[in-house]
């Protein structure tokens, strides 16, 4: 699909009048020429705003939220940015390659004790592709102060019944309130744990969710090791059920990758049934270009691995390297190809949790 905005048209609502003028927005598309209502699932991006914030960039105009003219954000992409900060041009590129009902929900941080209700409410509808077929999305922005356990509530009263949703969590989870309430409305959990300060915090909001729920996990930082995942699982010939007291397990990782050497440990001690005196041992490295490197070893086998951001390789004696090149996906693509699966990543989970149960001597 294609992620040029072509028309998109604001208004500033209330929680209360969010349906009525949504209506009103849709009927001015509708008079400009005939588009295709676009949705796919219910998209719930969840960010924090400070209380200091008198007003942040968002996917109208900032110079007039019913503006309906395209914009570009000028900031650098590759500059730092707050991790909660969701650049707005992404999430649109997102929904653009899958066509969701998105609902914002900017939530001030700070404990809130009382129920509530959102105070403030925006709409709009977006519309992409070419003009011979054009189709639209819808958004509904709220600004919150409400405690968690009116969450559910604000989710249900404006997410559509016939679809799945998923929820799109873009703060740090070691950071995070419970997210129970949250995420018992919607089926599939969307984070970067490469956002994550404190693993072993984050892997416990995890692996609780996991035992109390039937939640999809999708990590998009877990999408960087599938090339190395395939690798090492073609290279590997020792079954998932054998027992490896004699096996030794290394990995090294860049001193920003402790997360994604963290991430390969857990679905090596998954798949390997590795006990706490075999548990992968993790070690911070100057690598270069390499993100990170594995060596495994037991008697009479030794396998090295390699992961760098173009290629995995698997080296084993007397066998020739293995190479798996890796994949370049555009963020947007990568972000939209995970809310398309819906589907139970059991790898995933098995790392989550290994991680979750490892020896305490190695956290």
């Amino acid at each position: 699909m294609a992620t040029t905005v072509t028309n998109r048209v604001w208004r500033q609502s209330t929680p209360d009048a969010v349906d009525k003028d949504l209506a009103e927005v849709w009927r001015e598309i509708g008079e400009q020429g005939p588009v295709a209502r676009s949705v796919m699932s219910n998209l719930v991006v969840f960010r924090f705003t400070e209380r200091r914030a008198a007003d942040r960039r968002d996917l109208s105009d900032p110079r007039d939220p019913r503006d309906s003219r395209d914009s570009r954000d000028s900031r650098d992409p590759h500059a730092p940015r707050d991790p909660a900060d969701l650049p707005d041009d992404l999430l649109r590129e997102v929904v653009a390659r899958h066509p969701s009902r998105t609902i914002i929900v900017e939530q001030n941080r700070g404990r809130h004790d009382e129920p509530g209700r959102p105070v403030d409410a925006r709409v709009g509808v977006s519309v992409f592709g070419p003009a011979t077929a054009p189709y639209a999305v819808e958004w509904v922005v709220l600004r919150s102060a409400c405690a968690e356990a009116s969450w559910p509530s604000v989710v249900r009263r404006f997410a559509r019944g016939d679809v799945p949703t998923s929820i799109w969590w873009t703060d740090d989870l070691s950071n995070a309130p419970t997210l129970d309430a949250i995420v018992s409305t919607g089926r599939q959990l969307l984070y970067d744990s490469r956002r994550w300060r404190d693993i072993a915090r984050a892997v416990g909001v995890l692996s609780t969710l996991l035992d109390k729920y039937r939640v999809d996990l999708a990590d998009i930082n877990w999408r960087r090791l599938a090339p190395l995942r395939l690798a090492l699982a073609q290279a590997s010939k020792t079954p998932s059920t054998q027992r490896t007291g004699s096996l030794s397990v290394r990995i090294a990782h860049r001193r920003d990758e402790l997360t994604l050497a963290s991430l390969l440990g857990g679905w090596l001690a998954a798949r390997l049934n590795c006990d706490a005196s075999s548990w992968p041992t993790l070690a911070e490295e100057d690598l270069g270009p390499e993100l990170l490197r594995i060596d495994l070893a037991h008697p009479g086998r030794r396998i090295t691995a390699r992961l760098s951001d173009e290629r995995a390789e698997v080296e084993q004696s007397g066998m020739a390297p293995l190479v798996i090149a890796a994949s370049h996906e555009d963020p947007a693509e990568s972000i939209a190809v995970e809310l398309r699966s819906l589907s139970m990543d059991q790898a995933l989970r098995e790392a989550i949790l290994a991680i979750a149960h490892r020896p305490a001597s190695q956290q």
